[in-house]
């Protein structure tokens, strides 16, 4: 897999240098840096800069992928795996994104699988930003049916209007549901076996639950400097916020 990864971000860095960035030259110098980190094998440097341009709220397909490729480089899976599924995010259609990712998934020990339902999936491929911004063109859409209606007499636009309407009805729904989906919080490991206690005052440590690095849970509570974390299977148990990251 390292071998096809390599394959796949050269190539990506030529696809990002034909069509560049919109961004400042700062943002322009960090990436190109990020970049030959990664091609000169220095893959933790490389980390550091794309880590940085995040932080700078920079966002781009080929930002994700890139680390997620750094961080796999190094072994580091659960980074990998959250710099992928982060960009799936943002970008959920995007097929470099989500080839590394499923490929990446087989190398992951004991990987559970959460997102089941596919309905969620489905629902998973188009961003809010894009409903929102179907919407408004649906309004506007409305607003000028209105006006050819009103100024220009014409009265037979009923069809039109109540197919416009639905939609807005249809849109505005599955922005809720997405709201409501984005709410229940998850994380992926970024440890190999951490310790997972039942009790956090006696620090009894659950042996009957083993996670991996890479592996994905739902977050439902926190106290001080620990995750209370949820697995498919019902189980429950609090892990150290060093050892989670949250998408």
């Amino acid at each position: 897999m390292k071998n096809q990864l390599k394959t796949k971000i050269l190539l990506f860095f030529g696809v990002c240098t034909l069509f560049g960035f919109n961004s400042n030259s700062i943002e322009n110098d960090m990436i190109q840096k990020a970049e030959s980190y990664y091609v000169k094998g220095e893959f933790q440097n490389s980390i550091v800069v794309y880590e940085r341009i995040l932080e700078m709220n920079l966002h781009s397909p080929s930002i994700y992928f890139n680390l997620g490729n750094a961080y796999f480089q190094i072994n580091e899976l659960g980074n990998s795996r959250w710099a992928y599924e982060t960009g799936l995010i943002y970008y959920p259609r995007s097929s470099e994104l989500r080839s590394n990712f499923e490929t990446l998934k087989k190398t992951i020990t004991n990987d559970i699988a959460i997102d089941s339902n596919t309905f969620n999936r489905i629902l998973k491929m188009v961003t809010l930003n894009e409903l929102i911004n179907s919407i408004c063109v649906l309004l506007f859409l409305l607003t000028i049916l209105f006006i050819l209606r009103k100024y220009r007499k014409i009265n037979d636009i009923f069809y039109p209007n109540s197919i416009i309407i639905f939609s807005l009805f249809f849109l505005t729904f599955i922005i809720i549901l997405k709201v409501i989906l984005s709410k229940e919080f998850q994380g992926i490991v970024i440890a190999n076996q951490p310790e997972v206690f039942i009790e956090l005052e006696n620090k009894i440590i659950d042996n009957n639950i083993v996670l991996f690095d890479g592996n994905k849970v739902s977050i439902i509570n926190q106290k001080k400097n620990f995750y209370e974390i949820s697995l498919i299977d019902g189980r429950k148990g609090w892990i150290n916020k060093n050892q989670l990251r949250n998408l």
